[in-house]
């Protein structure tokens, strides 16, 4: 059966400099996860920290499932060994150098890389963010269509400065200056050229009938909300869609910084990346490098909730995986791609990772528990405001979130995939509808 390692890090300066770190292995009770239930850890950590540990797991357990999230890791490690092996935020960096833990899940960095010459090929993550970037600027467009005249010069001057925001994406299409020779914002034109077949393509529909539908779809919102109001929120998925894609650019410039200083080393000492391990220690990490290596400046301005939306608008699901310190948001992030897949797009759509089954799994489980009031604005209860909006999508679009759970924990179990076909109805473009 498919389970993941929650791994709760702590500073213990006594263990062995010889030694990276220390390791405690535990299962995780099939239960109600209680703070007794990590009394045996009691000679490991403090009280304080034995207190952190629970809620930490805890969150991480309502955000993957307890049928995901079943076993435990208490890393010890030293402050040499956190200075060149451990990457953090700098809260979490502080909250371990006074007395606190971390808790998270193992992450791999391919610090390595490819080696190769030239312009790199654009990645599925590349990919996703284009085309997020023009079926969203198709949206604003066919809004335009439909607006009254009066209309007109608002829209053309929020329009302008979305096409002046957009520009600081060029690399992302591959644009460069050259490309202002025949159109003032390229990046701009490049959605509007391909963004109208890649939103029908989403929605499994030709064009004109995209068209039609979206065209429909807009007027009855306009009818009960300001287009001011409408514009403004399909502005604010750009947005989104711009932090996050500057926080995939911050982490690269933290991975290449890594990489360059790290072959340094092993340059000098005449090795490579296969005979390096265990010869020699790997540099100490510079601060301005941790700190792009979890997108710090970028995530600063990233709501997590605005992620969570975007995510059921677009198929982001390559991009899931570029916050190190958000990776509670990946089932619930995978959970809303499949709300918008198969719930607004009326797609055929299926559960094959773990990740997306154990976000399912606990869907079903907060119901069972009784937990369905989340707050939706997020100010007290992220996890559950995020679920919340999920349940109420899901039953919205005539999915059961029993049934989708019972697919997770079979998925779970068999590693098999799991069809889900889409309910009947019309498509749907918007979260509230």
């Amino acid at each position: 059966m498919t389970h993941l390692t929650a791994v709760v890090t702590v500073l213990a300066n006594a263990i062995d400099k010889r030694m990276t770190h220390l390791d405690l292995h535990a299962r995780l009770p099939e239960g109600p996860l209680t703070l007794e239930a990590f009394t045996p850890l009691g000679d490991r950590v403090t009280p304080f920290q034995m207190a952190q540990i629970h809620t930490g797991v805890l969150d991480l357990r309502r955000a993957f499932s307890s049928r995901l999230l079943t076993h435990l890791i208490v890393r010890q490690v030293n402050a040499t060994s956190l200075a060149r092996d451990h990457v953090a935020s700098d809260e979490a960096k502080t909250r371990l150098e006074n007395g606190g833990v971390l808790v998270s899940l193992p992450s791999v960095i391919d610090f390595e890389g490819q080696g190769s010459v030239g312009r790199p090929d654009a990645t599925p993550i590349d990919d996703a963010f284009k085309q997020a970037f023009a079926q969203a600027v198709s949206r604003i467009s066919r809004l335009a269509a439909v607006a009254d005249n009066d209309q007109y010069e608002r829209f053309e001057r929020q329009y302008r400065a979305l096409g002046q925001r957009l520009e600081a994406q060029a690399a992302l299409f591959n644009l460069n200056a050259a490309h202002k020779n025949h159109n003032e914002f390229p990046v701009l034109n490049w959605c509007e050229t391909r963004g109208p077949a890649m939103l029908a393509a989403a929605y499994g529909l030709e064009e004109k009938a995209l068209d039609t539908a979206l065209d429909t779809a807009f007027i009855a919102r306009l009818k009960t909300n300001p287009f001011k109001t409408v514009l403004a929120d399909e502005l604010g998925r750009v947005e989104t869609l711009l932090g996050w894609s500057d926080a995939h650019s911050e982490r690269k410039r933290g991975e290449a910084s890594r990489r360059d200083s790290t072959r340094r080393i092993i340059k000098k000492e005449g090795l490579d990346w296969q005979t390096a391990p265990g010869a020699i220690d790997p540099p100490r990490m510079h601060g301005s490098v941790r700190r792009n290596l979890v997108a710090e400046t970028a995530m600063a301005n990233l709501d997590p909730s605005a992620m969570v939306k975007a995510a059921v608008l677009f198929d982001l699901e390559p991009a899931y995986w570029v916050f190190l310190t958000r990776l509670y948001l990946l089932p619930i992030l995978a959970a809303a791609g499949l709300a918008g897949r198969v719930g607004l797009r009326r797609q055929p759509g299926m559960i094959a990772s773990p990740i997306l089954a154990g976000g399912l799994v606990a869907l079903a489980e907060r119901r069972a528990a009784g937990d369905n009031d989340g707050d939706q604005d997020g100010s007290n209860d992220e996890i559950g405001a995020h679920q919340g909006l999920l349940d109420t999508l899901f039953e919205r679009s005539g999915l059961s979130i029993n049934e989708l759970g019972a697919l997770g924990r079979e998925f779970l179990k068999t590693g098999q995939p799991m069809a889900i076909d889409p309910p009947s109805g019309p498509k749907r473009f918007f979260l509230g509808d």
